[in-house]
């Protein structure tokens, strides 16, 4: 409105300082239809050739780091826009700061003395009664309130200190809304089936709560032949989030691929942190050190690497559920490179199978199975990135047993009780099918425990358009299908046997001696005896320690 009013009033150069209008501008500073003034010296000074207003000053959650302000100008072409400065970089780069405020409809003159007097308003426009918004640097949870950062979109119920949220980083382009929210739940209504695509979304949404449910990274791989609409999975998971296009069909995809270096694979994953990752294709890596790309994927972390001035940067971080597929699965592709599966990989890297049944309704003719999937791809493009802010807002309005609104600590407390709660009944069920369950694999099913809670409060919300049981029967499916490849369970005896059997392949001659050979040398590091008939091995206890 105050815009407005400026861009009406058309005044001569004698009238600007009676005439322009000051409302929320600080001292000495008017807008009038020609842009923004500077009236404390002898004449009126033009600073922007386009009315200018302070909207709110940011900073981190510190209330010390990353100050800056928000402005506002109309562009010239019907619209009005916004722009971040931080005060940082109006010191070091000024010039830099002009260039992009002026790609945005900000033209700030060019001599020294409109800098000067550019730079003054800025400053002085900290000391007005501006609201301050909080500049998040991730998305997800901020500031351990209910507060959460959806892309560009904020959902709050309770923000300590500041009065709104923005992301101080840039959101991938992708993440953003497209239809509506009533399309994408009949769009999955009428073409969703089967346990793997109901489990998809629910992991989506599971994602989000990694951080309040005080877990970390975990990886849920969807591996099988083709044909088994494993990257229709990914598009399911990241159309709740947003753009859920092919890959390959434009620029605002948001599944990544797994052929990519690690460096790009980091920010890839930083950039999605506290939604969902999706990568596909795991068939398609060739890092030689798949293990340790694991491990550092897995971490939330990313390697501490130094900058031209020999100090270390702040490393890219992550906090949510990756989602992915390949032809292989992870043990199969470690096997590649004759690495195994540890044991801190079992319950953070899961590998399911995926059969080309999974996705068919009983009776059903493949070619209708195809067409209910080609009917995903091309709705998963028109309507998406509605499912996830509407879950998290709902989650977050809950009320604890006094009838109010949670506050944070409740909600994480609360959470965290739920997704135990599911955990035990899991693996109840399981134990119940004649199963033994290791203590690694209880870390892996607690989270397999948190999707199914989500799924379950999705269902609640009117977001999964399922039946009541859908959800539970697609989680015991998963876990039952990662149990059940005995390849993708951490096997310390079966990994030492296997060491073992290889070194005594290779090793034997140097190190053993045959029985009742007359003519055998003995070696100076002795392990044992070789059975003459059988090819048995002898080995002394003491070689065991050294292996």
């Amino acid at each position: 409105a105050i815009i407005r009013r400026a861009e009406n009033t058309e005044v001569g150069e004698d009238d600007i300082a009676s005439l322009g209008i000051g409302d929320g501008l600080p001292r000495h500073y008017v807008n009038t239809a020609n842009g923004l003034f500077y009236i404390g010296g002898q004449k009126p000074v033009q600073v922007c050739t386009t009315p200018v207003v302070p909207v709110a000053l940011f900073c981190g959650k510190d209330k010390e780091s990353g100050l800056g302000i928000s402005l506002m100008t109309g562009n010239g072409l019907g619209k009005y826009v916004k722009a971040l400065v931080r005060f940082e970089d109006i010191v070091q780069s000024g010039a830099q700061v002009v260039g992009k405020l002026a790609d945005r409809g900000f033209c700030v003159g060019s001599s020294p003395q409109q800098f000067a007097l550019f730079d003054r308003f800025l400053q002085r426009c900290r000391s007005l009664p501006l609201p301050v918004y909080l500049m998040a640097d991730a998305m997800g949870f901020v500031s351990e309130d209910m507060a959460f950062l959806h892309g560009h979109e904020p959902v709050v119920t309770s923000l300590t200190g500041f009065d709104y949220l923005l992301p101080g980083f840039r959101v991938r382009p992708g993440l953003h809304k497209g239809g509506a929210l009533e399309e994408w739940i009949n769009l999955i209504r009428e073409n969703v089936h089967g346990w793997a695509q109901t489990f998809a979304l629910s992991a989506s949404f599971a994602s989000m709560l990694l951080v309040p449910a005080g877990m970390d990274v975990g990886m849920f791989h969807f591996h099988g032949v083709s044909t088994t609409g494993k990257t229709l999975l990914l598009m399911l998971a990241a159309s709740v989030h947003g753009d859920g296009s092919e890959p390959g069909s434009g620029g605002n995809v948001n599944i990544i691929r797994w052929n990519t270096t690690p460096n790009a694979m980091e920010r890839l994953l930083a950039d999605y942190s506290g939604l969902v990752a999706c990568v596909d294709e795991l068939g398609a890596s060739n890092h030689k050190q798949l293990s340790s790309l694991l491990y550092n994927i897995t971490s939330g972390t990313a390697k501490e690497r130094l900058n031209r001035g020999l100090t270390a940067d702040e490393p890219f971080k992550w906090r949510m559920f990756i989602l992915s597929t390949g032809e292989m699965s992870i043990s199969e592709k470690l096997a590649e490179q004759k690495a195994v599966l540890q044991g801190g990989q079992e319950h953070r890297a899961i590998s399911m199978e995926l059969l080309p049944e999974d996705a068919q309704k009983p009776d059903e003719p493949v070619s209708e199975t195809r067409a209910r999937a080609d009917a995903l791809k091309t709705g998963l493009a028109e309507a998406y990135g509605h499912a996830g802010p509407a879950f998290i807002g709902k989650l977050l309005s809950g009320k604890n047993t006094a009838g109010g609104l949670r506050t944070y600590a409740e909600f994480s407390s609360w959470l965290q009780e739920q997704t135990d709660d599911c955990c035990n009944a899991l693996e109840e069920a399981l134990r119940d099918e004649g199963r033994d369950i290791t203590r690694v694999q209880r870390r892996g099913l607690k989270r397999f425990a948190l999707v199914w809670l989500a799924g379950e409060k999705a269902l609640k919300y009117g977001l999964l358009p399922f039946e009541s049981d859908a959800v539970a029967k697609s989680v015991i499916s998963a876990a039952r299908r990662w149990l059940d490849d005995n390849q993708n369970q951490y096997n310390p005896v079966r990994n030492m046997l296997e060491e073992l059997q290889l070194t005594l392949v290779t090793k034997s001659s140097r190190h053993f001696i045959t029985l009742r050979d007359e003519h055998a040398r003995c070696p100076g590091d002795m392990w044992g005896f070789v059975h003459y008939k059988t090819g048995d091995f002898l080995i002394y206890e003491s070689v065991f320690e050294k292996l």
